[in-house]
């Protein structure tokens, strides 16, 4: 079973002068078949892989499996498929949506349907942050769809920006995931405010090189990570039957609930029992 959760973020169209959000969602557990027939989708599509093994083609030639953590850009006129093998699962984060200005991108060579794939680790830093994109606010919704659609620009300018200066090689790749997994070490041992050094100490480097890298290649610091992989622990915990404010901040480590509803709150952008009201309808 998917540790991620199916959930439609918006189901309707929204239009704004920049563009128009069509629908976003996570799809958990999403059974594969036959790839032959491929489709012309007609907007700009984010597709985020989050479990299982996956493949992609195009007509433009590409071929290739995708793995958790790669970002996927689907185009509006290029033939694709994508999808698990037949018999397989996975679990995906998307968000539809079209306007001028991403075609404008693709003119001047900043999307390119030649390499549709992005590789973006840590999952726990990346898929919140598509989350927010496709969420529907308390605001009207011309504002918030032109929010929301800068806010795409902002994710794909920092994606540029960082395999410009960092690549996306496979010794990176794999430095990234054993740091992140020294980090959240930590908190599977229920230490979570254990001093960051040590991580760095396990990974034989310096506190400061393992920071730089991990800022670079993450894009968040590790003491970032490591409490938003907490928190991420803290909204799981809070949708369990009869828990308690007290018993979600002792179960992360922190020593009363007031410190961990006040740090719920900078993290998340929700008071716990308001996080509780929401998911539980």
């Amino acid at each position: 079973m998917s540790k991620f959760v199916s959930k439609v973020f918006s189901g309707r169209v929204r239009d704004c002068e920049l563009g128009t959000i069509h629908l976003s969602a996570c799809n958990a557990d999403a059974s594969g078949g036959p790839l032959e027939r491929m489709r012309i989708l007609g907007n700009y599509a984010l597709v985020y892989t989050l479990e299982g093994p996956a493949h992609y083609v195009d007509v433009l030639g590409t071929q290739t499996q995708l793995q958790p953590g790669d970002l996927l850009v689907v185009y509006p006129d290029v033939g694709h498929a994508y999808g698990p093998p037949a018999g397989q699962k996975w679990s995906e984060f998307f968000i539809e949506f079209n306007g001028a200005v991403f075609d404008l991108w693709r003119r001047k060579g900043l999307l390119d349907p030649r390499r549709p794939i992005h590789r973006l680790l840590p999952i726990e830093y990346w898929l919140p942050r598509l989350e927010t994109l496709g969420a529907e606010g308390a605001q009207p919704w011309q504002d918030r769809t032109l929010w929301q659609l800068c806010g795409i620009q902002q994710l794909l300018a920092e994606i540029h920006e960082r395999e410009r200066t960092a690549g996306t090689g496979m010794a990176d790749r794999e430095w990234l995931d054993k740091a992140c997994a020294e980090l959240e070490r930590d908190l599977e041992q229920g230490s979570s405010n254990a001093p960051l050094h040590t991580a760095a100490k396990r990974m034989k480097t310096s506190y400061e090189t393992f920071r730089k890298r991990f800022v670079l290649l993450s894009g968040v610091s590790p003491a970032r990570y490591r409490m938003q992989r907490l928190m991420r622990r803290a909204c799981e915990l809070l949708q369990s039957e009869g828990a308690t404010n007290k018993g979600v901040a002792a179960a992360c480590g922190f020593c009363d609930e007031f410190h961990f509803a006040k740090r719920f709150k900078q993290v998340v952008g929700a008071w716990p029992r308001d996080f509780r009201r929401q998911v539980r309808g």
